[in-house]
C-alpha cells in the first residue's frame, strides 16, 4: 500500500528544466531570473476562485468602500490579471467583507 506522501510527490513531479535554487549572481541576472520565475508560475502558480474566499476582512470600517470599488472592479479583467468574476462571484465576495472592528465588537 503506497504512503499517501508518495501519492502526492508524484502528483507534483518537479519539471526538469526548474531549478529548486539559484545563486546570488544567478539572481542578479536578469534573463537567467526572468526565465525561473516564468517557470515557477506557469507550474506552480497557486490557484482559487472566489468560492474559496470566506472572509475579506480590512482593518477598519473605512476600508469597505474602497474593497466593494476594487471587487466590483474585477468585472472584464483577464484571468493573467486578477481573474475574472461573474457578478455572483463579485455579490459574493462582497458579502464576505468584515472589519477587525466588527470582529472584535461582535466577538
Amino acid at each position: 500500500m503506497p504512503f499517501a506522501d508518495q501519492k502526492i510527490k508524484s502528483q507534483r513531479e518537479i519539471p526538469p528544466d526548474l531549478r529548486t535554487m539559484l545563486s546570488q549572481k544567478e539572481v542578479e541576472t536578469d534573463d537567467i531570473l526572468a526565465k525561473a520565475s516564468t517557470t515557477l508560475q506557469e507550474n506552480y502558480k497557486l490557484k482559487f476562485g472566489a468560492e474559496h474566499i470566506r472572509y475579506l476582512i480590512v482593518a477598519k470600517e473605512g476600508e469597505i468602500p474602497e474593497m466593494v470599488d476594487f471587487i466590483e472592479g474585477l468585472q472584464g479583467k483577464s484571468e493573467n490579471e486578477l481573474g475574472s468574476c461573474t457578478n455572483y462571484e463579485r455579490k459574493r465576495l462582497t458579502a464576505r467583507l468584515i472589519s477587525m472592528a466588527q470582529i472584535q465588537e461582535d466577538f
